[in-house]
């Protein structure tokens, strides 16, 4: 949403794709981004639990540095 045509650009989408729930965020302002998690948290953890149940999380090695 940080393009002077994001919003023509948004309405456009959503006419075109009226089934698929569209979430605008913008990095500029940090704008949409909790809501915009809290639709992947949905969508990942109650609309496809095996999924997020096949989940990993790896977390790196850390080197330390001298």
């Amino acid at each position: 949403m940080d393009l002077p045509e994001a919003e023509e650009n948004l309405r456009a989408l959503r006419q075109r794709f009226p089934g698929v729930e569209i979430v605008p965020i913008s990095a500029a302002q940090s704008a949409g981004i909790s809501d915009l998690k809290d639709h992947l948290k949905l969508w990942l953890f109650e609309e496809h639990p095996a999924a997020a149940e096949s989940l990993e999380v790896k977390i790196p090695e850390v080197a330390a540095c001298e």
